[in-house]
């Protein structure tokens, strides 16, 4: 008789770790995603879940979010799966981001999908509100911040006006944010390196080789610095290939991964 959510609570730190850091999901998307992170990082432990008379919710559960998924997408072609579950690498760091509230839930799909300028500026948004414990903008507003300035003709989103007040996110040369842009590599690095010195009153990065990356040539030159201090402080880090990739584009899986690891740093230093 118990509802999914009481179930959950119900089995205890033993075995809640596998639902996302022990809060309980509530959408058909959420608990397939839940379970399916016990496939991909257990598949024991979910093999004997499902064979386990006591685990009959869970199974139920399973067996149920299928034949959802079955009946409203009937096509492979047509099918969420694909978006349900970021790569994964980033299972970890993304279910620790969802806990402390970093990833907005229109972010919380595709997550190879390249992200946009005002994606990323929702997401670092999400990231300030979790750090000052309130709503970004209320809180720059308690600190003297005008919000009032709307910069951009093309965007008026109030996570741009936000960071924009920072002196995060500046336009494009023709005075436009173009908020439906992607963003590459060396760009989020830029982004991420001057928040994190926003947030912690630390002094700008200063240019220097990077040559600790096959492609340190294509990064750049008002990048380095940027991607050096990104690199530096644990948020950004190469690709298995040694490479930066700095014009690649960046996607909705690393830019969650990064914001939370730049919660964990700004967290760290300003606990000192």
């Amino acid at each position: 008789g118990l509802s999914w959510n009481q179930y959950v609570a119900s089995l205890g730190d033993t075995a809640s770790h596998y639902f996302a850091n022990n809060y309980a999901m509530t959408s058909i998307y959420e608990d397939f995603a839940s379970l399916f992170q016990v496939i991909v990082t257990d598949t024991d432990v979910w093999e004997s879940a499902l064979l386990d008379s006591a685990y009959a919710p869970l199974l139920a559960k399973y067996r149920g979010s299928v034949a959802l998924l079955e009946e409203y997408f009937p096509s492979a072609a047509a099918s969420p799966l694909g978006d349900l579950f970021p790569a994964k690498w980033a299972l970890a760091d993304w279910q620790s981001a969802k806990a402390l509230g970093l990833v907005p839930s229109a972010l919380d799909r595709a997550y190879d999908a390249p992200i946009t300028r005002l994606e990323f500026c929702q997401l670092m948004n999400a990231l300030l509100s979790a750090l000052w414990g309130e709503d970004a903008a209320a809180y720059l507003s308690a600190q003297g911040y005008d919000l009032s300035v709307r910069p951009f003709p093309d965007c008026d989103d109030a996570s741009v006006i936000v960071l924009y007040a920072l002196g995060v996110v500046d336009g494009r040369d023709d005075g436009t944010f173009a908020p439906n842009a992607s963003i590459t590599r060396q760009e989020a690095a830029k982004l991420l390196s001057v928040l994190e010195t926003a947030l912690t009153g630390g002094q700008a990065p200063a240019s220097s080789s990077l040559a600790v990356f096959t492609d340190a040539d294509s990064i750049a030159g008002w990048a380095e610095p940027y991607v050096q201090d990104a690199v530096r402080i644990g948020v950004m880090q190469g690709n298995s290939d040694g490479a930066f990739a700095p014009r690649a584009t960046y996607d909705r899986q690393q830019s969650i991964v990064t914001a939370y690891r730049l919660y964990q740093w700004v967290t760290q230093q300003t606990a000192t």
